[in-house]
């Protein structure tokens, strides 16, 4: 099996960090990295001077991927809940309410590594395809 992730529609150009500036917040609020839905909440709130959270990275796509990913382990739940203002609540207090359901355990594992509350801490977009061709690999030896 092949994925094949895209969506163009909400691209922005990264600088040389990999990084770029949120000046506009776009996107599915229950699919956004928690970094950028406390920006919208800040900025919603009427606050705009945050240059320290003006900026979103390749990392923040992970976090998004995670999502999805998380939703389809666990067969259409959203991993961190079921209501709007709990998933947006649960993201912001790092509480993945549905990530305990998917099963097999490694897969679970991937998931909280790529759904980490910081962006420093969150998985790569390369770390997730090495892991998931290290299982491939394994899975293919037993």
């Amino acid at each position: 099996m092949n994925l094949k992730w895209s969506g163009f529609g909400l691209c922005e150009p990264v600088d040389e960090s990999g990084s770029y500036d949120v000046t506009e917040i776009k996107g599915t609020l229950n699919y956004l990295a928690p970094e950028i839905l406390k920006l919208k909440i800040l900025k919603d709130n009427g606050q705009r001077n945050i240059p320290e959270l003006q900026r979103a990275t390749l990392k923040s796509d992970v976090f998004g991927e995670g999502l999805v990913f998380g939703y389809f382990l666990s067969h259409g739940k959203h991993p961190f809940g079921s209501e709007h203002s709990e998933i947006q609540s649960n993201i912001i207090n790092q509480n993945p309410v549905n990530v305990e359901k998917i099963e097999p355990q490694y897969s679970q594992e991937l998931i909280l590594k790529m759904l980490a509350d910081e962006p420093e801490n969150r998985i790569s977009s390369s770390d997730v395809v090495d892991y998931l061709e290290k299982l491939r690999n394994q899975t293919e030896t037993m």
